[in-house]
């Protein structure tokens, strides 16, 4: 659509658009109109960093699986890994694999919180894009993008329904609702790394207005215990890490070049645990 809207005849818009196709829409709301959308991952981010952000969802795996271990064990319950396993769905090769819905859950899971990952965040509710699309009111102009869940073909896609894999994760780990489940997230994962122009995403514009009563800001993040839980895991592994890296460099006779690759490490790790910790 390629008339300028107000905002309310946007969300009527697009809601209609929901309704009429039985929630089969995701939508992106951005407050500017960017050339692309791309995953953070895929934007100028060094080797370096992309490595570390690529252990990260390895190690949450490590600890969230042994939680679930935990949870089997102590309550004998199997179906809840039974069934289209905590929302995610494979649409790379069909899987039925839960520990491979579950790890694409958890990378998507860090891309909502923060993580360069190569997910893109989206949302099933109108009001979340709405809420993103209107900020940074000098810009004068919102864009909601939205694309239909089932035009992604089996070869090139992956997408997870956030919400209901954290609210499934969240009650195995005994924590209140989460920020995901607010906004209705939903995480798509493409083979292209500018999914703009690769699929049928339509956009629609609107005047952005200050005084729009839409979603707040506390309703959009509420506190999410998950994602403190989860954070506070990562930073005590880098911390922990970083002590026993510490402790290796002192014990072996390792060269400078050596030395200064290692230290090079630490430093980034420390850039992504300040990462992590700072945002919101």
């Amino acid at each position: 659509m390629t008339d300028l809207l107000s905002i309310q005849q946007a969300r009527d818009y697009l809601i209609s658009l929901q309704l009429e196709n039985k929630d089969n829409f995701i939508f992106r709301g951005e407050n500017n109109d960017y050339l692309t959308i791309t995953p953070c991952l895929y934007r100028q981010i060094d080797d370096l960093m992309k490595s570390i952000s690529f252990m990260i969802p390895n190690i949450c795996l490590h600890i969230i699986d042994n939680k679930l271990k935990q949870y089997i064990t102590n309550n004998n319950e199997f179906t809840f890994l039974e069934e289209e396993p905590f929302g995610a769905k494979n649409l790379v090769d069909n899987s039925d694999s839960t520990f491979l819905n579950i790890s694409y859950g958890i990378e998507a899971l860090l891309q909502h919180y923060g993580l360069p990952t190569r997910w893109i965040d989206f949302t099933a509710n109108v009001d979340t894009a709405l809420y993103f699309a209107n900020q940074d009111e000098s810009t004068g102009i919102g864009y909601v993008y939205y694309c239909k869940i089932d035009q992604f073909s089996a070869s090139d896609a992956l997408i997870v329904n956030l919400s209901d894999f954290t609210m499934q994760l969240r009650k195995v780990l005994q924590f209140p609702k989460t920020r995901p489940e607010s906004q209705n997230a939903y995480a798509l994962r493409t083979i292209f790394e500018n999914i703009r122009y690769s699929y049928k995403l339509e956009s629609i514009k609107f005047r952005k207005e200050k005084e729009y009563i839409g979603k707040t800001h506390k309703e959009m993040f509420p506190p999410d215990a998950l994602r403190t839980w989860l954070m506070g895991q990562i930073i005590d592994y880098f911390w922990d890490y970083k002590k026993r890296l510490k402790m290796y460099l002192e014990k072996e006779n390792k060269s400078e070049a050596e030395v200064a690759r290692y230290e090079n490490l630490t430093k980034n790790f420390e850039k992504v645990i300040s990462h992590l910790g700072l945002w919101e």
